[in-house]
C-alpha cells in the first residue's frame, strides 16, 4: 500500500497512525531510495503563489510550492 498525505490526520486511529510512521513511510523512503518511488514534481516559489491558480500542471506531476 503507498499513501501520499497532506493534511487530515485528526481522523486517523492511533493504529492507523502507528502504522504509518513504523510501516509505510519507512517503506516509502526506502522504495525512493531504490529509485522504484518517484514523485514527479512542478515547483513554484512562494513569492509567485499567485501564478498557481491559472496554473495547470502536467499529467501525474505534483505541484511543490517552496519559501
Amino acid at each position: 500500500m503507498f499513501l501520499l498525505s497532506g493534511s487530515g490526520l485528526g481522523s486517523w486511529t492511533k493504529d492507523e497512525m502507528e502504522k504509518l510512521f513504523t510501516e509505510i513511510i519507512p517503506e516509502m523512503f526506502q522504495l525512493a531510495a531504490d529509485k522504484k518511488l518517484i514523485a514527479e514534481t512542478v515547483s513554484v516559489q512562494l513569492k509567485n503563489i499567485e501564478e498557481l491558480w491559472a496554473m495547470k500542471s502536467p499529467d501525474g506531476k505534483r505541484l511543490v510550492v517552496t519559501i
